[in-house]
């Protein structure tokens, strides 16, 4: 796991990202705030940095994308997650979305055909 688990960060445009590992099995990236432009690349980051985790097998860990607290998200976080599908597709590693409300559900139901796959679950 990465040296992050547990450890929350803030982003400058006020996006906080508290890492969960949960045994070896799976890592939560718990977001509140605001996905947009200002602070997608920082989500992107910490994808990248979890969705090469492996167990003390070798076997990928899940990525679950916990987004309960996001109160926008804009076409930046859109295209992180995009880009964290095509990742995980080509890294064999199972993520999973977390999401409730429609400030999250609407935007990603109109990309639901990108977001959609075996490797990315909403």
């Amino acid at each position: 796991m990465s040296e992050a688990d547990g450890l929350t960060g803030e982003s400058p445009g006020g996006l906080s990202i508290a890492v969960e590992a949960i045994d070896e099995r799976a890592v939560v990236l718990h977001l509140a705030g605001e996905l947009d432009m200002v602070t997608a690349p920082g989500f992107a980051e910490q994808v990248h940095s979890h969705v090469t985790d492996r167990d003390n097998d070798g076997r990928s860990v899940a990525l679950i994308l916990d987004l309960s607290g996001i109160t926008f998200l804009g076409s930046a976080g859109l295209a992180v997650l995009a880009e964290t599908r095509n990742l995980a597709m080509a890294r064999a590693v199972n993520v999973r979305v977390v999401a409730q409300s429609r400030t999250v559900l609407r935007p990603i139901d109109r990309k639901s055909t990108r977001l959609n796959s075996s490797h990315i679950t909403i």
